[in-house]
């Protein structure tokens, strides 16, 4: 999001007449599916319903102090894998304008009293520093694909002809511990065509 209009209408398109356009419905989980009057489900879904607005360019820095104040999102959460790259500093989270940006809009969600939360950091010196320009202890640990292959890779026996040369080609495909991904070697695996048996001459199909 870069624009105070784009926080507008995307909290109106998560919640329900007069609050917003959301579109009516009759069943939702939260109620077991059961029909529910639009008088009884609207509101408690209105209340219950989080609204996350993502800003991670230069351009939105003009937007960072104004958007809090829009009404309908609860927080404002920042992947600073991105911010850094937009910022021509990428994984650089130290550096002083990723923390100029954070101090900004901290100062305005605290001002506002909506929630900070910034993601994508490994270096806890640099996460720690953090709560004292407004964020929130909040912290992003892991994503879907991190924990999938965590959970799959003991169930992996370890291959017995590893597949030479896939070394990534540079630092961007490492994470932020500098270990090789996993999936490397897995992918690897699973290109590699599986041989064709030679035919036997006493099968009178293959002759």
């Amino acid at each position: 999001m870069e624009e105070v209009a784009d926080a507008e209408l995307i909290s109106r398109a998560c919640r329900f007449p007069p609050h917003g356009q959301r579109s009516q419905l009759a069943m939702v989980p939260q109620y077991g599916m059961r029909p529910t009057p639009a008088s009884e489900l609207n509101p408690a879904l209105d209340a219950a319903t989080i609204v996350q607005i993502l800003l991670e360019t230069p351009k939105a820095s003009a937007t960072r102090t104004a958007s809090p104040r829009c009404p309908g999102w609860t927080c404002w959460p920042s992947g600073c894998n991105d911010l850094t790259a937009e910022l021509g500093i990428p994984g650089q989270y130290g550096h002083s304008a990723v923390r100029e940006a954070i101090a900004t809009v901290g100062e305005a969600c605290t001002r506002h009293g909506k929630l900070l939360m910034v993601g994508g950091i490994s270096d806890r010196s640099v996460v720690d520093s953090l709560p004292e320009l407004g964020v929130s202890p909040v912290h992003l640990t892991g994503f879907d694909t991190d924990l999938l292959f965590a959970a799959a890779r003991p169930a992996s026996p370890p291959s017995s002809n590893p597949a030479p040369n896939v070394d990534p080609p540079d630092d961007t495909l490492r994470d932020g511990n500098d270990r090789e991904p996993e999936i490397l070697r897995v992918y690897a695996d699973a290109e590699r065509p599986t041989p064709t048996p030679a035919p036997s001459s006493r099968c009178r199909r293959c002759v």
